[in-house]
């Protein structure tokens, strides 16, 4: 079988992002050199997790096929989902979500802090997967998800 994880270099402007892809290709996280070294920022305590950019794409697969699984979906995909970690500064940073409308669809990106609650973080792939399904067929404006279906889809942590 064939395993399309992988990390790879790529340049950005003046810098080079370290970039990880997921085995389905859905997902791609990338992120600064610069969160190879240990952050700063100490959680409190409490259920964080520090985000490694090989394993975030896998989780990331793991999370889509228990929600498909939920949901009766088929394990097929039209969007991208882009992830960019950069480097926490406090532990109730905003976690954001941009859908970007491409010729052939809808692709999104996700902004997250490296250091992350588990609940949140979970909470927020399951809100850009399903904000994908939903927009599959979306003309102009990708459809919107209500935030309590995603808390109530996220599996507990």
């Amino acid at each position: 079988m064939l395993v399309l994880t992988g990390v790879f270099e790529a340049r950005a402007g003046s810098g080079t992002l370290s970039t990880s892809l997921s085995r389905s290709g859905q997902f791609t996280a990338s992120f600064p050199p610069a969160l190879t070294l240990p952050t700063k920022f100490t959680p409190p305590p409490g259920d964080y997790m520090r985000l490694e950019p090989a394993f975030l794409v896998v989780s990331c697969d793991r999370i889509k096929e228990a929600l498909y699984r939920d949901l009766g979906l088929a394990w097929s995909w039209r969007g991208k989902i882009y992830l960019r970690l950069h480097t926490a500064r406090s532990a109730d940073e905003i976690v954001t979500i941009v859908s970007e409308k491409m010729p052939s669809g809808w692709n999104y990106r996700v902004e997250l802090p490296d250091v992350i609650e588990q609940r949140r973080y979970v909470r927020a792939i399951v809100q850009v997967l399903l904000m994908e399904v939903a927009s599959r067929d979306a003309g102009s404006r990708p459809a919107e998800i209500p935030a309590w279906l995603a808390e109530g889809l996220a599996p507990d942590m």
